[in-house]
């Protein structure tokens, strides 16, 4: 009888054993399921996140305004990176400027903004949007104080000391504007210096080398939209024009336009900024 008991008694222990194991076994296993999933889960969101740092794009570094200057003339040498500059002539605009300065704060990307000082001069609102430019780390630059053909090259030639005045007149509005003493160190040619070569302006070259003197570095692009040439265009004209002209091209100056007519511009700037994305390109800009 008391044989019978302990192979009873032991019977149970028996069972009781399995059961504490079996139970013990699948806690462990569930256990390393979900450490698993875990750290397959973390992996996943790392490797995510690495990989949206890396395609974010942003604007990585500055470079002199002479850059700029060389890659539009074709003196760059090929080093495999893909750098694309976002400009902007005519402005600023109540109407079109803050939405583009909103989609490049959005991206942390810095643009260059070629404006004139007739605008600027207005104060109010438009010495905000300068103020804006400024605070936000994009380069301030001229584009003339009245954008006048007329004015600045007379006899379809550069009136250099007219187009010096013109220059100062507007460091001195945006200088207005940002309440401190402020010299653009970069020039665009109202309509372009290429325009001004076309037409075999003699002083084209002087007024060049003038504004060297003064420090400041006459630019024009590679790359445009036609956003300001002939007759309106579609969302998608304007793309294909950039695509056309981007062709090929490591080291890309965007031409747009930001006056207060170039509404299609300022709508399609987040586009332009995944189009460029997409094909490797980082942004630049320009010292300020």
């Amino acid at each position: 009888m008391k044989e019978k008991r302990c192979k009873v008694l032991n019977f149970f222990v028996a069972v009781i054993i399995v059961l504490g194991g079996t139970f013990f076994m699948f806690s462990y296993m569930d256990n390393v399921t979900v450490f698993a999933k875990d750290n397959i889960t973390a992996s996943n969101e790392e490797r995510e996140e690495n990989e949206n740092k890396g395609s974010d794009n942003k604007t990585e570094e500055r470079f002199p305004a002479s850059y700029g200057r060389d890659i539009v003339k074709r003196r760059v040498s090929k080093d495999g990176k893909r750098i694309v500059f976002l400009t902007f002539d005519d402005g600023p605009s109540l109407k079109n400027t803050p939405k583009i300065l909103d989609v490049l704060d959005k991206n942390s990307i810095k643009g260059t903004f070629f404006l004139i000082g007739k605008t600027v001069d207005q104060g109010g609102e438009y010495a905000e949007i300068v103020r804006r430019m400024h605070k936000e780390g994009h380069a301030i630059c001229s584009h003339g104080y009245t954008h006048s053909g007329k004015n600045l090259y007379p006899n379809g030639v550069v009136n250099v000391d007219h187009l010096l005045k013109e220059i100062d007149d507007t460091d001195n509005a945006i200088s207005k504007a940002l309440g401190f003493d402020y010299k653009c160190k970069m020039f665009r040619f109202p309509y372009g210096e290429v325009t001004r070569i076309y037409k075999h302006d003699r002083n084209i070259n002087k007024a060049i080398d003038i504004l060297g003197e003064h420090g400041i570095t006459s630019i024009d692009w590679n790359s445009l939209t036609e956003d300001a040439v002939g007759n309106k265009k579609s969302k998608q004209q304007l793309m294909n024009n950039l695509k056309k002209t981007s062709k090929g091209k490591d080291k890309i100056v965007v031409l747009l336009h930001d006056s207060e007519d170039r509404e299609d511009t300022a709508n399609m700037i987040q586009d332009i900024i995944n189009y460029f994305r997409s094909q490797g390109y980082s942004f630049g800009a320009f010292d300020i």
